[in-house]
């Protein structure tokens, strides 16, 4: 027999083994990318619910300022007459469109 030669018994398990420890640490780098994957995804569910409830809190902002607006408007056509109120709402226009420009880091560009 030959120096060189091994039994096909000790091939065979040879071939499992390293089968064995291969399908073993494959296995455990599945889990670790799949570990990683839910870290992303929950990390990723928790921006999103930060921004709607950021896009949230500006709309209730905006319609609170717009109301605050037309009483602002109504004051003026009573008390005013109409072309104080047109001014006021040109004015009041230009200062919410460039604050929004300014402040707004809205991603969904509802601006």
């Amino acid at each position: 027999m030959s120096a060189n030669y091994v039994e096909r018994g000790e091939m065979d398990r040879m071939r499992s083994e390293l089968e064995g420890s291969t399908r073993l640490e494959l296995n455990q780098k599945l889990e670790e990318v799949n570990t990683y994957l839910e870290e992303q995804s929950k990390a990723r569910e928790k921006i999103d619910q930060m921004r709607d409830d950021n896009e949230n809190v500006m709309k209730q902002e905006f319609e609170k300022s717009k109301k605050e607006l037309m009483v602002g408007v109504e004051f003026l056509c009573v008390y005013g007459g109409w072309m104080n109120a047109v001014f006021f709402v040109i004015v009041m226009n230009a200062f919410y469109v460039f604050r929004t420009c300014v402040e707004c880091t809205c991603v969904s560009n509802l601006c």
